[in-house]
C-alpha cells in the first residue's frame, strides 16, 4: 500500500526524488543595446540614435538610462530628459550626443539617474542590468542628425 501512495505522488509530480518537474525559466533582467551610434568627440548640436530592447522585467516599473563618455560619463539626450521609457514591446529608443562608448542602464523607474558620473554604477538595488559597449569607428563623414 505505501508503495502505491508512493508511485501515485511521483507520477503526479507532487513527491520523487529523482523526478522535478519542469520550471518557467526565471525572469532575469538585461538590457542590450541594438543600434549602437558612431565614435564621435561630442558636441551639443551633433546627434545619434541609440536603441535596443530589455527583458525580464514589466516595462511598466522600469525605464533605462542612457550615457555616452567623452571625459566622463553623461546621461542621454540631456539633462532635462534623463529617463527613456521602455515600450510594451520591450524596446527602447532616444538620441545621444557622441562619445567614445555608450551605456544602457534598466533601472527600477525611483532611480534617480545622476548628470554625469565618473564610472559607471554596478548591478544591485535599483540598477537591474547595464551594458556598455564602444562607438562604432566611423565609416566617413559623420552621420550624426543636426539640431
Amino acid at each position: 500500500m505505501l508503495y502505491r501512495i508512493a508511485l501515485i505522488l511521483c507520477i503526479s509530480g507532487l513527491a520523487c526524488p529523482a523526478y522535478s518537474a519542469p520550471r518557467s525559466p526565471e525572469k532575469v533582467p538585461s538590457v542590450t543595446i541594438v543600434r549602437v551610434p558612431p565614435r564621435h568627440p561630442g558636441g551639443k548640436h551633433t546627434v545619434f540614435r541609440i536603441s535596443g530592447k530589455v527583458g525580464g522585467v514589466d516595462p511598466r516599473e522600469c525605464r533605462v538610462i542612457v550615457y555616452a563618455l567623452t571625459d566622463k560619463w553623461y546621461v542621454q539626450p540631456t539633462e532635462d530628459q534623463p529617463v527613456t521609457v521602455i515600450t510594451d514591446d520591450l524596446a527602447w529608443d532616444t538620441t545621444t550626443h557622441g562619445g567614445k562608448r555608450y551605456a544602457a542602464l534598466l533601472v527600477r523607474k525611483e532611480y534617480d539617474a545622476a548628470i554625469h558620473l565618473g564610472k559607471l554604477p554596478s548591478k544591485g538595488k535599483d540598477v537591474l542590468d547595464l551594458v556598455d559597449v564602444a562607438g562604432v569607428p566611423p565609416a566617413g563623414p559623420s552621420t550624426g542628425l543636426t539640431q
